[in-house]
């Protein structure tokens, strides 16, 4: 609140030394945000690179058939020691990941094309759009044919 009792008293002088205070502010809170911040996101950056194989046959490979040992068969890599060693470093296991990046690609395909909720059950690996449409609902809490409608306004016109 300190802060924002000083930068509402710098708007009301209207001097330019007042203003040049409050650019000096801002670009201190903008440092100090910056520096907060960037031992987390270099963290995220090695994570990011030390799963890049992992992220890349995951998207090349993306289908709601994947799962985690598969992915880890195919790499070569230990399942036990991967499963265990992602969680603890992305905060979720594969699984979750895979899921997650499967119902992002689905709601993509929801606001960017016009194709059935059906060929996007289909082209994503789903045994049907009814189960699809379950997983879907479960995770965006709109079945896909709600979250298209409510989300119609942003699609790109054809």
């Amino acid at each position: 609140m300190r802060f924002l009792d000083r930068l509402i008293k710098m708007f009301q002088g209207g001097e330019i030394t007042d203003l040049l205070m409050f650019k000096s502010l801002a670009y201190d809170s903008l440092a100090r945000f910056i520096r907060s911040g960037l031992p987390e996101l270099e963290r995220r950056i090695e994570l990011t690179d030390s799963y890049k194989d992992v992220f890349t046959y995951i998207e090349e490979h993306l289908s709601a058939r994947l799962s985690g040992k598969d992915v880890c068969e195919a790499l070569g890599h230990a399942y036990e020691t991967m499963r265990r060693r992602f969680r603890d470093d992305n905060g979720i296991t594969l699984n979750q990941y895979i899921s997650g990046r499967l119902i992002q690609a689905a709601a993509m395909r929801l606001l960017l094309s016009d194709l059935t909720i059906q060929q996007i059950a289909a082209e994503l690996g789903f045994t049907d759009e009814f189960y699809f449409s379950r997983v879907f609902k479960k995770k965006m809490e709109y079945s896909p044919r709600e979250y298209r409608r409510i989300n119609a306004a942003i699609k790109k016109p054809s």
